[in-house]
């Protein structure tokens, strides 16, 4: 087995859940047994954790290379999508405030999304202006596709919830489902999807070859930099965890230029001692 960024057989193995005092609490439910679970598993929070030990019941592997993290064994698209549809927008949609959107009329963005997603794209404009189309792929909440409507951009938004095809046709922006159904653009906008995709490789592929054919790629993902954040961190339901290290050898495997980097968010919590050291998030902008 090898790395699929850098080739490397020089991998290291070991379980998705790791006992650790760090973030014990929220780790302590994985370790019961799940016929003990199961009577209250009309509870969100517990239908949450059984779903993830279902598909998370796997191996992470890091590359000791390039530093790449990922899943193993590797998901199939009926797996990530029926996964998605079980758990996975329904906790969002209604536990995890920031992806809320308030849709009963005019869509109303919060000031945190339109702020984040503002910051996102003025990192981009830092380095490339010379963008008229964006795909927001793995769009969400759909804020960011508003700002570049805002921006006069022609703008697709790609997902697989529901709530964003709803979105979408409030904002009027295009939406699209079916990646085969997507067309040219200058710009992919990726903002915390990039971890969730099936095979990192046949995505960049997609993006970069016809009949997308993307100038510019930007990606925020999780930035899991230390072997410290991977080993104690719950990455559910992430399949891949990135770093500096791993983007740069990403540039280099799809002969990209690497334009922009920062890491930004805040300091990763629950990690006694170590959140000063790390930032929780990386942002890139590549080119071909």
């Amino acid at each position: 087995m090898k790395c699929e960024v850098c080739n490397s057989e020089s991998l290291n193995f070991s379980n998705y859940y790791q006992v650790s005092y760090h973030m014990f609490f929220k780790k302590l439910p994985y370790l019961i047994p799940e016929i003990l679970l199961r009577p209250f598993k009309k509870n969100v929070f517990v239908k949450k954790i059984l779903t993830n030990k279902q598909y998370f019941d796997r191996k992470k592997v890091r590359c000791l290379n390039c530093n790449l993290g990922f899943v193993y064994p590797k998901f199939n698209s009926s797996n990530l999508e029926d996964y998605y549809e079980k758990q996975y927008w329904e906790y969002r949609d209604q536990f995890e405030g920031s992806h809320l959107v308030n849709i009963t009329g005019e869509p109303q963005f919060s000031d945190s999304q339109v702020s984040l997603g503002q910051k996102r794209i003025e990192f981009i404009e830092r380095y490339v202006n010379d963008f008229n189309s964006v795909i927001d792929f793995g769009s969400g909440d759909c804020s960011a596709s508003y700002l570049f409507k805002r921006k006069n951009k022609e703008v697709t938004a790609f997902d697989y919830s529901e709530k964003s095809r709803e979105l979408s046709k409030r904002i009027g922006i295009h939406f699209e489902s079916d990646i085969d159904k997507l067309g040219k653009t200058d710009l992919i906008y990726s903002s915390h999807s990039l971890e969730h995709v099936e095979s990192l490789e046949n995505t960049l592929n997609i993006f970069l070859k016809d009949p997308i054919s993307a100038k510019y790629l930007f990606f925020e993902t999780p930035n899991i930099e230390s072997i410290f954040i991977f080993n104690n961190l719950i990455h559910t339901p992430h399949t891949y965890m990135f770093n500096e290290r791993a983007f740069s050898q990403i540039a280099k495997k799809f002969n990209l230029k690497l334009l922009g980097f920062e890491l930004c968010g805040g300091h990763w919590k629950g990690f006694k001692g170590h959140e000063k050291d790390s930032m929780s998030d990386i942002r890139v902008l590549l080119s071909k």
